[in-house]
């Protein structure tokens, strides 16, 4: 899988459609509006198309309202916070953070955890802990519990013999 593909399925999971369009203006790299990234068509190189998708991908995720207007600080401030969040190439995120697992957990384990690992835990066992799914959708980033649900809400294993022993023991009360 190519970064762009990877990156489309990331905007795809995150609840935002991605489309390639002739913008009038070369100028245009690439937009974000209510759930839409656009990007030109005109990006001849797959780093440009990379970085612009990634930004767009930041709006998606950090921007809120109109930002045109560049004049009002606060949009400024969208602008650069959305270009922060994914100027840094996944990979090296990605080594990044097993660095990091590696320096502060030590043990063989680490190697299978990735960073979007953490996405499927915190879903998990915020709803494990009984956290509304309104809330776990906030904090997560999903616009709609479809996605949450079918991808990222995994049964922890710790949790499923209590889970299947307070079914049993439900379900014996019917039989008594």
């Amino acid at each position: 899988m190519t970064k762009k593909e990877e990156l489309i399925q990331e905007a795809t999971d995150c609840g935002a459609e991605v489309v390639n369009h002739r913008f009038n203006s070369e100028r245009i790299k690439g937009l974000y509006s209510d759930g839409m990234i656009t990007i030109s068509d005109r990006l001849e190189t797959s780093a440009q198309q990379n970085s612009i998708l990634g930004e767009e991908l930041g709006h998606h995720l950090t921007s809120y309202g109109n930002i045109l207007d560049q004049s009002d600080v606060m949009n400024r401030k969208q602008e650069l916070r959305a270009g922060r969040i994914m100027h840094c190439h996944p990979d090296a995120l990605s080594n990044r953070f097993k660095r990091a697992v590696k320096y502060t957990m030590r043990h063989e384990l680490t190697e299978h955890i990735r960073f979007h690992d953490l996405r499927h835990y915190y879903a998990s066992i915020a709803h494990a802990l009984g956290v509304p799914d309104v809330y776990i959708m906030q904090q997560g980033g999903w616009k709609t519990d479809n996605v949450m649900k079918r991808v990222y809400r995994d049964a922890l294993s710790d949790r499923i013999r209590p889970e299947a022993e307070k079914i049993s023991s439900h379900a014996e009360g019917f039989f008594s």
